[in-house]
């Protein structure tokens, strides 16, 4: 234990780590992401939102910022709809705005 030093949000890392890794950009992942599959909890990547993206058994897509679910999404039509789980920084918001065209750019759907 004092080999370990506790970050924000209840998320603990090693006292003598060197220079941490960046996160990953905001991103829409998929149903069935395997980050979300096979864990006992999710609650350090869902938090309170665990219920918003699986029910049933089944996982819906949603988006993760800063390594946090923070949404949920799905295509609707030619567009993707992002439900928020709480209001995101204006450069978080864009950043998952960009990546939803992305995706409608991939599917073809422009």
């Amino acid at each position: 234990a004092g080999e370990l030093r506790h970050e924000p949000g209840g998320l603990v890392d090693l006292r003598a780590r060197g220079r941490k890794g960046r996160m990953p950009p905001p991103r829409l992942l998929g149903p069935w992401e395997p980050v979300l599959v096979g864990w006992s909890s999710r609650t350090p990547v869902l938090g309170e939102h665990d219920a918003n993206v699986v029910s049933g058994g089944l996982f819906r897509g949603f988006a993760m910022v800063e390594g946090r679910g923070v949404a949920t999404w799905r295509l609707q039509g030619s567009r993707i709809e992002v439900e928020l789980f709480a209001p995101l920084s204006g450069a978080n918001a864009r950043a998952l705005d960009d990546e939803a065209a992305a995706v409608i750019r991939f599917l073809e759907l422009t």
